[in-house]
């Protein structure tokens, strides 16, 4: 992680020889290797809404088709809807008024019988009922634009159109939960042991279920069509043909302008794949897709690597075994400016993230050929990291200790846990970027909760750094 908007250049050689960012990269403290999100086994742990988080089962995401059921999408922006009350006035005439009583003419005000009436008579106050809509406060679009009715319930009650295609996929799902029974059941007879072949042989025939039958008092010929009906069931099924003939497009389309302001953008017919509306008057408001939490684990060991709190108001970890807590971390200091074959000064920032003091040594890579494009003069000594301390983060004013008699010429600067060494990069050959690849040798210790420091495990990892383009 050379810097905060570039994670990318500098990159470590994970144990699956592939170079991934430091900041993407896992540590197993088992294996000892790197790990990477190509080879560790992701597990889902729990389910959840990120606009009201609230947390599913896997039964209940299954049933609801992996969507919240309060909480909806913009289907114009693709944000998140708000829900908005308002109070709505309802005309309702008196029991007692002209227009309901049937008579044609109303009474007339001299009259002192229809002064009375009038007086009697008087409408009452309109009552006001409160419904609710759903609005984007981001673009303004609101359900009323598309003709839905206003809800008198905040929590649900929309309209949602019903997939045209849900009785085929329904078919297909049951077709093949069928098929992966019969190659389950296929498999399970051969991984049956050797002294239950005679069985196997007995059920392959049909011989137990004849002799059941027969006790039952049943034909062998209708064991024999009930046998033949199962296999029909897996067998059935109507397959999709193509076709040649396309629909002609409509007049309209050549003789009517367009109107963009009307035609709904590619990003939201993909946000509705299944009905993929041309107008936006169609668009409909879409639920909000459920979110996971996952847990990593090592592929080799099968320890966790990564293990997430279940509560989703929760951002904690109960396990993070990230390589930023527990490699040396390398970061490039600006200022570097290097020219075609001459020899250049570049800064780098060693990091030590354990809580012990850790020793780094700087050797040349065997893959240079395969990684790098420069000639690097690495420093033959041994460097030496003071051990993190979270206190001297809030604490400028504590100086390092002077007894690493450092070499002014390798050493650059020495504050806390960090540690700035100078390299010697030679480009070789003209490209668009400088890579410079080397081996970062170090001891690892354990973390232990007791006083004892435990013993040291060498480890060395390939490090590429991209020292950016060459100065002409």
């Amino acid at each position: 992680m050379a810097t905060f908007m570039r994670v990318d250049v500098v990159k470590y050689l994970c144990s699956c020889a592939k170079l991934t960012p430091f900041a993407l990269l896992y540590f197993c403290k088992h294996c000892l290797k790197l790990r990477c999100s190509k080879c560790v086994t992701h597990e889902v742990d729990a389910y959840y809404c990120s606009n009201c988080l609230e947390n599913m089962t896997a039964p209940e995401v299954k049933l609801k088709k992996s969507r919240c059921v309060n909480c909806f999408d913009c289907p114009s922006c693709q944000h998140t809807l708000s829900t908005r009350a308002t109070t709505l006035t309802s005309a309702i005439s008196s029991p007692m008024s002209p227009e309901s009583s049937g008579v044609g003419a109303p009474l007339q005000a001299s009259s002192p019988l229809g002064a009375q009436s009038d007086s009697q008579t008087s409408t009452p106050a309109n009552p006001t009922k409160k419904v609710y809509y759903l609005a984007c406060g981001f673009c303004r679009w609101t359900s009323r634009d598309v003709g839905l009715k206003d809800q008198p319930v905040a929590s649900g009650g929309w309209t949602e159109e019903e997939n045209p295609h849900i009785k085929k996929i329904s078919n297909l799902i049951e077709n093949y939960q069928q098929m992966a029974l019969v190659e389950q059941a296929e498999r399970d007879k051969k991984r049956t042991p050797a002294r239950r072949r005679a069985f196997q042989h007995v059920d392959k025939y049909g011989l137990s279920s004849v002799v059941a039958r027969h006790r039952a008092g049943m034909s062998p010929a209708q064991a024999s069509g009930s046998e033949k009906d199962t296999e029909a069931k897996c067998v059935e099924m109507i397959y999709s043909e193509a076709s040649e003939l396309v629909e002609p497009l409509p007049e309209e389309f050549y003789t009517k302008p367009v109107d963009l302001n009307t035609v709904s953008s590619v990003g939201q017919r993909i946000a509705q794949p299944v009905f993929q509306y041309e107008n936006v008057a169609r668009l409909l408001p879409k639920r909000k897709t459920l979110l996971v939490k996952r847990s990593q684990r090592c592929q080799q060991c099968e320890h966790n690597l990564i293990k997430a709190d279940f509560n989703p108001f929760s951002i904690k970890f109960k396990i993070q075994l990230i390589a930023v807590y527990l490699v040396p971390e390398v970061r490039i200091e600006p200022g570097a400016h290097l020219h075609p074959g001459k020899e250049g000064r570049v800064v780098l920032s060693l990091s030590n993230p354990s809580p012990y003091q850790m020793h780094i040594l700087l050797f040349p890579s065997d893959k240079e050929a395969e990684m790098g494009n420069c000639k690097v003069d690495l420093p033959k000594s041994e460097l030496t990291l003071s051990a993190k301390d979270d206190t001297a983060e809030f604490d400028d004013s504590t100086e390092a200790p002077q007894d690493f008699k450092d070499d002014p010429q390798v050493v650059v600067y020495r504050k806390a846990n960090k540690l700035g060494v100078v390299i010697k990069v030679t480009p070789q050959l003209p490209a668009k970027e400088t890579l410079v690849t080397f081996i970062l040798k170090y001891d690892y210790r354990k973390v232990s909760l007791g006083t004892e420091e435990p013993p040291p495990i060498w480890l060395h990892q390939y490090v590429v750094c991209n020292l950016g383009p060459l100065v002409a």
